[in-house]
């Protein structure tokens, strides 16, 4: 069978016309369709070796946020951050723990607060504390918060 659409109508009229056209269909299209998959599947395949690899160099190359200061943001979870969460960030009360979360978690829920959004029941209570949080003061708290309390 030649190549192109022209070839694949007159053979696809041949096979329709045979005493068989739904094998001779599929006996036609069958090297089509593995020339198609072969390159797909190998593909796929590297691929899927791929992913454990860079899944792999995410988690060993994840730190503080880039430029962060963690000293800083220590210093400043000691003026308000402790009297709520603790110095383990465990947590007291109704105040949540932030054991394990991570620096874009952190930095995420400071922002919304700082936002004014109301995000649990103590919106209220950190939406007054972050109001006057900067960028900087935010990443360098969640630098420290993500790195002290794993």
């Amino acid at each position: 069978m030649g190549t192109g659409p022209v070839n694949l109508i007159k053979h696809l009229r041949k096979s329709a016309s045979s005493a068989d056209p739904v094998n001779s269909i599929k006996d036609m299209l069958k090297p089509l369709l593995k020339s198609l998959l072969k390159p797909l599947a190998t593909g796929l395949f590297a691929v899927s070796l791929l992913i454990p690899v860079l899944c792999a160099g995410l988690i060993l190359t994840a730190g503080p946020a880039e430029g962060a200061d963690i000293a800083a943001g220590k210093h400043r979870y000691a003026l308000n951050c402790v009297n709520c969460h603790g110095r383990a960030g465990k947590g007291m009360a109704s105040f949540p723990a932030l054991l394990g979360r991570d620096a874009e978690y952190i930095a995420g829920r400071l922002k919304r607060y700082r936002a004014r959004e109301k995000v649990g029941p103590n919106s209220a209570i950190m939406m007054s504390l972050s109001g006057d949080l900067s960028d900087a003061d935010i990443a360098n708290l969640a630098a420290y918060i993500s790195a002290t309390f794993q």
